[in-house]
């Protein structure tokens, strides 16, 4: 049993860290978009 739910979960660990990483990419383009947008 074990066996069998551990690629499940070693999977969804693997999505959690991309779209993690993915939205923490996101985030900082839209700061540097906003920094670029603010300064004069």
């Amino acid at each position: 049993m074990l066996s069998a739910d551990f690629p499940i979960a070693n999977r969804c660990k693997t999505w959690y860290i991309y779209y993690t990483k993915l939205h923490f990419e996101r985030t900082v383009r839209r700061l540097m978009m906003c920094k670029v947008r603010c300064l004069p």
